[in-house]
């Protein structure tokens, strides 16, 4: 890191060994300012490693933002609503200035997937699409000056205050809003809106999950399958939103609909299982040391 990163900051790099179990840490709370540097670090690492792999990297990048949102809500109650507010919105920035590049590829491939090569090609042609992997890049000086931004911001956290009683009441409000999500969804499973809203908050259950480690990692693997299945009912309803009104794109549109609709019975029935209990009974089972 550039630009007068603490050397705080550089020690916390240095050590990359397995983190302790969030709940079990003498200090829960810098222990989540660990990780949130951790998150920063490599999104640094992988902007000044572009433009190489730059698919691969735009990847990661977008999915350690999400983590360090996700961490970051664990957080929240030990954070002045500014600082936390400041920091949401840099990653969010930092996740966002990557996006484009990912949907145009998804929507690509996912035409190659529901059409022939041939068919899919004409119809990514009037959606300004290309059917191979362009490895475009962006300009990475905004996004370093961000990266830099959010690094010093999390330098000054103050969290040694923070419990792992918070950190279980903010865990599970993140359970109580994925399963209110879902509710939502088994209303109108036609809202593609309800089913982004469910995805983000099972995605953040997810990254939680695996960031505190036992006893709340277990529900790590099945966040990440339904996570997944809800990833694919996003971008099939990006795709039909693009295609709609396209005369040439409604074989792929009527294709993209009918694996919508399955996708999303898929993941309402995933959903049942993991949230089948209600937040007072799974926090009635979690023990702190």
């Amino acid at each position: 890191m550039q630009n007068g990163i603490g050397v705080r900051f550089w020690c916390l790099l240095c050590n990359r060994g397995v983190n302790p179990t969030l709940l079990a840490a003498k200090n829960p709370g810098n222990e989540v300012q660990s990780s949130l540097l951790r998150l920063v670090a490599g999104v640094g690492r992988d902007i000044d490693g572009l433009p190489e792999r730059s698919e691969d990297r735009v990847h990661d990048i977008r999915v350690r933002m999400k983590k360090f949102r996700a961490v970051l809500h664990l957080a929240e109650s030990a954070l002045k609503r500014q600082a936390f507010a400041k920091a949401d919105k840099l990653a969010r920035r930092l996740k966002d200035h990557f996006g484009s590049l990912r949907d145009d590829d998804v929507q690509a491939e996912l035409l190659l997937d529901l059409l022939n090569k041939a068919e899919a090609l004409a119809t990514a042609a009037t959606l300004g699409l290309k059917c191979t992997s362009s490895e475009r890049t962006p300009d990475t000086a905004p996004a370093r000056k961000t990266c830099d931004a959010l690094a010093l911001l999390v330098e000054g956290f103050h969290l040694e205050n923070l419990s792992g009683d918070e950190i279980v009441g903010a865990w599970l409000a993140s359970y109580r809003s994925s399963r209110q999500a879902m509710s939502a969804c088994r209303r109108d499973t036609k809202d593609d809106t309800a089913f982004h809203e469910w995805r983000k908050r099972v995605k953040q259950l997810l990254y939680q999950s695996a960031a505190i480690g036992p006893p709340l990692d277990k529900y790590a693997p099945k966040a990440d399958r339904l996570a997944a299945v809800l990833g694919a009912h996003h971008d099939l309803s990006i795709l039909t939103d693009r295609l709609v009104g396209n005369p040439a794109g409604s074989k792929a549109e009527c294709a993209a609909l009918k694996r919508k609709c399955l996708v999303a019975r898929r993941a309402l029935a995933m959903g049942r299982k993991l949230f089948a209990e209600k937040p007072s009974a799974v926090r009635g089972k979690v023990r702190l040391p």
